[in-house]
């Protein structure tokens, strides 16, 4: 092995423009031989069937259509203490009863459904999902 790379090394230094366009030809060939075969420069339509990637994804899809269709707000909330505390749950859910009241609220989901209290129970949020896609805050 030490021999082939002694070998090209002489080549290269030797004939260094040579081997530099044989090097651009050798790149241009693969990439009118890929393209001619079918090949394409975008990874659109790649898709491996009968994966179990592919049959989870379809099983997805399928299933839980247009999830995300309305605009998602996020409140976050923060305690002195702990936010599950009976007082603070009460705070919550009468936080959750008035948001899910408005006309255009489609689900309110609290930190108790999201698992996402942090800083020892003091900070979390709660979601928020709309109806429409855009919604419009005035202060």
């Amino acid at each position: 092995m030490s021999k082939f790379f002694k070998w090209y090394t002489h080549k290269v230094k030797k004939f260094p423009k040579r081997i530099w366009g044989l090097g651009v030809l050798v790149v241009i060939i693969t990439a009118i031989l890929g393209l001619g075969f079918g090949g394409s420069l975008s990874s659109e339509g790649m898709t491996i069937v009968n994966t179990p990637a592919q049959k989870a994804a379809d099983i997805v899809s399928k299933n839980f259509k247009n999830t995300a269709t309305g605009a998602q707000v996020q409140v976050i909330l923060k305690a002195k203490d702990s936010l599950k505390t009976s007082e603070n749950q009460k705070r919550i859910s009468n936080l959750q009863n008035i948001l899910q009241k408005q006309s255009n609220v489609k689900t309110v989901i609290i930190p108790d459904q999201l698992f996402n209290y942090a800083s020892k129970d003091m900070v979390a949020y709660l979601t928020v999902t709309y109806t429409n896609k855009i919604v419009t805050v005035v202060l």
